[in-house]
């Protein structure tokens, strides 16, 4: 089981899905046992109105998008380099 189902079976009435690829939100509604029944993408020149959050707005084109890198980023060691 994945998380938005998750979610929707537990009657999480909003869930909010952000693509940093694509600078698009998927908001999910309608919460039940299958999953969600609607889903709603907003892009830039889009407001996000939060169900639960009466009176609060957020421009899609106000979140602070960062530059999409689809290589993974290299790992860090964790143990120091043997000397010799």
């Amino acid at each position: 089981m994945i998380k938005t189902e998750i979610y929707a079976e537990a009657g999480v009435p909003e869930y909010w899905i952000v693509d940093r690829r694509t600078e698009t939100v998927d908001v999910l509604t309608q919460p039940g046992p299958s999953g969600y029944a609607k889903v709603t993408r907003f892009s830039r020149g889009d407001v996000l109105r939060p169900r639960r959050l009466r009176g609060i707005g957020i421009a899609v084109s106000s979140i602070p998008w960062l530059p999409y890198d689809p290589a993974p980023a290299r790992k860090r060691r964790t143990r120091p380099r043997k000397r010799t």
